[in-house]
């Protein structure tokens, strides 16, 4: 009776290992699926840099140009007095 009882602990250790070696092999697996939807991601951003380059180019031009024009339309009004607050604010 005591070598069944030694041979059913046994028998449990074993299983408990071989569960925790599925466990540790699923986690793998998990791991994989989400480094695939990672490294999709990341080509993905890779793939756009080029354009997201231009945009940024294209973003910048129309920034400094719309400066430019505010910087010539937007001046001190002679016709209003220079406390007016269209002059104070030009002015600052």
């Amino acid at each position: 009776l005591k070598q069944v009882a030694t041979v059913s602990e046994v028998l449990t250790q074993i299983l408990l290992v071989r569960i925790l070696r599925l466990a540790r092999l699923a986690r793998a697996v998990r791991l994989m699926v989400q480094f695939r939807v990672l490294w999709q991601l990341v080509q993905g951003l890779l793939h756009s840099v080029s354009t997201l380059l231009w945009t940024f180019l294209m973003v910048m031009i129309l920034v400094y140009g719309f400066a430019i024009v505010g910087i010539e339309t937007i001046h001190v009004d002679l016709s209003l007095p220079l406390d007016h607050p269209y002059n104070l604010a030009v002015t600052e």
